[in-house]
C-alpha cells in the first residue's frame, strides 16, 4: 500500500492544467507512485485525460468527472501527462484536492 507524503490543490479553469512536477517527483526522495484526487465543487465539473493528450472543454475531449468524484491515478507515464479542464458551460471553477503518495 502506499504512504502519503504531500497534500495540495489545484483550481482549475479554462486552460488544462497538470498536477505539480516538483511535488510528483521530490528532488532527493522516491517519486509519487499513485495521486488520488476530490473534484471539490458543488456544481463544477471537470474533463481529464491521462494518455499524453490534452482534454477540451466539450464533449468528447476526454473523462468527465463531476464533483465528488474521486480519481485515483496510477504510474509515472499517467501522473506525468495528467490534464485537467473546466467542462464547458461550467461557470465555476472547481478545485481539485490531491494527495500525493508513494
Amino acid at each position: 500500500m502506499w504512504d502519503t507524503y504531500s497534500f495540495g490543490t489545484v483550481q482549475v479553469g479554462a486552460s488544462a492544467i497538470g498536477l505539480n512536477q516538483n511535488t510528483l517527483r521530490p528532488l532527493g526522495s522516491p517519486p509519487a507512485a499513485a495521486v488520488l484526487i476530490q473534484v471539490q465543487s458543488d456544481t463544477a465539473a471537470i474533463r481529464f485525460r491521462h494518455d499524453g493528450g490534452t482534454p477540451t472543454a466539450a464533449s468528447g475531449g476526454g473523462i468527465e468527472a463531476f464533483p465528488g468524484r474521486t480519481i485515483l491515478v496510477t504510474g509515472a507515464p499517467d501522473l506525468k501527462n495528467f490534464l485537467a479542464i473546466r467542462r464547458e458551460n461550467e461557470v465555476v471553477n472547481p478545485i481539485l484536492q490531491i494527495t500525493y503518495m508513494r
